[in-house]
């Protein structure tokens, strides 16, 4: 289920890290190499807005991931107990 979202951020120049902790960060791209933190503020407007766009869409794919995921574990669950 993470490659599918690690393929989404890689169409929209977006690495996606799965932590330890299970949350997903993203890190915005150019050329393929991650942006460094500092140098974001003084990107032109148009690339804000559009890192900003392409990580609130992957923010909502994560999410109807995550809602996938635990519709599967709660079958699964439920298909254990028939057992």
């Amino acid at each position: 289920i993470f490659d599918e979202l690690a393929a989404m951020g890689r169409e929209r120049d977006t690495a996606v890290q799965l932590l330890p902790d299970g949350q997903v960060m993203f890190m915005p791209l150019r050329d393929g190499q991650p942006i460094n933190q500092e140098d974001i503020p003084k990107l032109p407007p148009e690339e804000l807005q559009r890192i900003e766009k392409n990580q609130q869409e992957l923010l909502e794919a994560a999410e109807k991931i995550a809602d996938r995921q635990n519709e599967v574990s709660r079958q699964l669950n439920a298909e254990v107990r028939q057992i």
